[in-house]
């Protein structure tokens, strides 16, 4: 088929607008908090750079989708001078954070009982580690903890809860950790939900599927996975153009623009999973837009990896089409606006509001370079077209996956599970063991020095009393001593047990560049 008729068909689905969906006839209500930390809890570590830009980017995508939408972040230098039409609704604290979650269910709640179907994200971008297990993020006047997420999102009235954290470990604000975040099968029995991963009516798109870092890149001005995930969002993981974009076409799109870097250290290590009973429906929708909103057809996916940027060179998306894969994709009003070719230096530039076709407008020329390990590492980004097939792709390995997951856990006699409070229990009896024995010891010591002026019938008195005593602390000696080792071997054997509920966590591509998606469970006895 030539170019032409792809040329119609782009033309016709612009004039056409998405196509409906199950929910077009329910009126949805969207709302969001959006939160970018740039601070580090403490000076030994290093300040984000782009944290702030990447709340404003999702916040300013999330607006112009008609999403209630709050931001919670506290601009650096560079992006109080670039974004004079968005201001903040707070700051990124926790008590912000709180106080804004407590206002947008009351009005998520008046949605609802107008007949409203309630979609509820939260977004953040910052800094994330792991505490004694536990998942957290960083807020100017504290953390945002795994405990603290549950507690938000069990009181969310939304129909759906989706959660995009784009941060170092960011695994565990959804589930428990396994040592050193690894991925191993789990058959024995589930455990009761207590985390925000147990939560069905909630998704999580985390950068983060194990103990690993993510990254910022100086040429996006942003997060990878956030730009990643804001491409997507914007259309370009839209393949049937409808103006829905489901969990399926989100992770299958992270998979194609990540499959290019070979190197595991650089590639961006992410989860997608979608709400329901795990592992949910992947054709569950994350975003939409509405309908009749004004898009640009990408009807030249012969270019490969092309890229749009404002006039001020903030990158909007990325996105490598498929040669047959056309796609329409919703940009920012600000003109102008241009779309450029990876591949070398062409450049189109659109000037006009409305529509606009790529096919339709005059080539121009712009380049720009970098250097460095990582950019060339991230310069494999998109380095893999992206179409229906992927998605189909996506969706099929997903479902085998889960298949194949769940055969092996009906097979597989549960395993029993070692008490939670035994490693607990054993240090704290090395603790008092040892307290009682030096204190058994102390008061004996005491008895002997104060004895030594007593007569000889005192004395063999005063020596009873010093052997039962010695005898104590020879026991609670005794004790702490098997206690250190019981607690010693409870720390070792949970190098080895993992256990986890069980989700779809798709990674991006394994070792031979294939992409695709797997069942991954986790967690720590």
């Amino acid at each position: 088929m030539t170019a032409a008729p792809f040329r119609l068909l782009a033309l016709l689905g612009i004039c056409l607008g998405p196509a409906s969906t199950a929910l077009a006839a329910t009126p949805v209500g969207h709302f969001a908090i959006v939160v970018g930390n740039n601070r580090p809890e403490d000076a030994s570590r290093q300040a984000l750079h782009f944290a702030d830009d990447d709340a404003v980017a999702m916040h300013t995508l999330l607006h112009e989708a008609g999403v209630d939408s709050i931001l919670l972040t506290r601009f650096d230098d560079d992006t109080a001078g670039l974004r004079n039409g968005v201001r903040p609704n707070g700051p990124p604290t926790w008590t912000a954070l709180k106080a804004q979650f407590d206002a947008i269910v009351g009005r998520m709640r008046t949605s609802a009982a107008a007949g409203e179907h309630v979609e509820f994200m939260l977004f953040y971008s910052g800094h994330g580690d792991v505490e004694r297990g536990e998942g957290y993020v960083s807020l100017e006047d504290g953390r945002l903890t795994r405990e603290r997420l549950y507690s938000l999102l069990v009181q969310s009235p939304a129909v759906r809860n989706h959660v995009v954290i784009d941060a170092c470990r960011s695994y565990f604000m959804a589930y428990e950790r396994g040592p050193g975040g690894r991925r191993e099968p789990y058959t024995g029995a589930f455990p009761i939900p207590s985390n925000p991963g147990d939560l069905a009516n909630t998704g999580f798109v985390l950068s983060t599927s194990s103990d690993r870092e993510s990254h910022e890149w100086e040429r996006y001005q942003a997060g990878v996975f956030t730009h990643q995930v804001r491409s997507a969002l914007r259309g370009a993981a839209d393949v049937d153009r409808d103006g829905h974009i489901s969990y399926a076409e989100l992770g299958a799109f992270l998979n194609a623009a990540n499959a290019g870097i070979t190197n595991p250290r650089f590639r961006p290590d992410f989860l997608v999973r979608p709400p329901g009973q795990s592992p949910g429906s992947l054709d569950v929708e994350i975003f939409s837009w509405p309908s009749g909103e004004a898009v640009v057809s990408l009807d030249r996916p012969d270019d490969g990896h092309i890229f749009v940027e404002t006039a001020q060179g903030e990158r909007v998306l990325d996105v490598h089409p498929e040669t047959t894969q056309f796609l329409s994709v919703h940009l920012p009003k600000e003109r102008p606006l241009f779309v450029r070719r990876s591949a070398d230096d062409t450049e189109y530039r659109i000037a006009n509001s409305g529509p606009a076709v790529l096919s339709g407008l005059d080539p121009a020329r712009a380049r720009e370079t970098g250097k460095g390990a990582l950019h060339f590492a991230l310069e494999q980004l998109f380095a893999r077209p992206f179409g229906a097939a992927t998605v189909v792709s996506y969706r099929n390995q997903a479902r085998n996956q889960s298949e194949l997951a769940q055969t092996r856990n009906e097979g597989a006699p549960a395993k029993s599970r070692p008490s939670s409070w035994l490693q607990p229990t054993a240090g704290w009896t090395v603790v008092g063991s040892a307290m009682v024995g030096l204190g058994l010891a102390s008061w004996a010591t005491e008895r002997y020095e104060t004895g030594k002026n007593l007569s000889q019938h005192e004395r063999a008195r005063r020596n009873e009393t010093i052997s039962t005593l010695t005898l104590g602390a020879a026991v609670a000696g005794g004790v702490a001593v098997v206690a250190s080792g019981l607690w010693l071997t409870c720390r070792m054997s949970s190098e080895k047990d993992v256990t986890s509920s069980t989700q779809v966590a798709v990674t991006p591509v394994d070792d031979i560049g294939q992409a695709g998606a797997y069942l991954t469970v986790r967690g720590q006895w």
